[in-house]
């Protein structure tokens, strides 16, 4: 993926500010984005960056050495702390000066811009596919819809599961047996308790054992 060439130099309300480029990404030191914020000095913007550190990702934020002029003119390396776009946002999210909320548009009309691939680097669309492909593929998808419809509707019903036999009470059992004694059949038993002939017939198997 391609990005645009980057400016060294952009403009923020007649103030020039120095671009910096790491990884082919727009960034902007602490001294230039307290010239935007109109602080004196990049010390305010440090302040802010210590005092909420915890808020700022890994990719708001680095500190990268620069070489830089020195005394007399000569040039030496020193660590400067970078802000990318994201970066320069929250700063002044959290900066109270009168520019920091036109400095926030400006951030993302002008500098989030930079950061964004070029058009030529997003990939061509894929081709469109034939709208003849789309209805075959269509046709296709609602013949088998109709044979797993016709294919459920043949399968028989599912026959309802019985309820398990309610266990017989103590008085069923005490009123079986004396009936069963006075020599009752266990249909006319069971059709006077409202129970079936197979429970009153095993009760009396289990108590009186075989005996009809």
């Amino acid at each position: 993926m391609t990005t645009p060439t980057l400016p060294t130099t952009l403009t923020f309300e007649r103030t020039p500010l120095t671009v910096t480029a790491h990884q082919g990404q727009p960034h902007l030191s602490a001294s230039e984005l307290a010239k935007a914020l109109g602080y004196q000095d990049s010390y305010a913007v440090s302040q802010i960056y210590h005092r909420n550190q915890d808020e700022f990702s890994p990719d708001m934020t680095l500190t990268i050495n620069l070489m830089v002029k020195g005394f007399g003119g000569g040039q030496s390396a020193k660590p400067v702390r970078l802000f990318s776009p994201r970066g320069c946002h929250l700063v002044a999210m959290l900066a109270r000066t009168a520019r920091a909320k036109a400095f926030r548009h400006w951030v993302l009309d002008v500098l989030e811009q930079l950061a964004r691939p070029t058009p030529s680097a997003i990939p061509p669309a894929r081709p469109a596919v034939p709208p003849a492909t789309i209805e075959l593929a269509q046709s296709r998808y609602i013949q088998l819809l109709e044979l797993a419809l016709a294919g459920a509707q043949a399968l028989p019903p599912k026959r309802p599961k019985r309820p398990a036999p309610r266990p017989l009470t103590v008085e069923e059992k005490a009123t079986i047996l004396a009936l069963h004694q006075q020599g009752m059949g266990h249909i006319d038993i069971a059709r006077q308790l409202g129970r079936s002939r197979s429970a009153v017939r095993a009760w009396v198997r289990e108590q009186r054992g075989p005996t009809s």
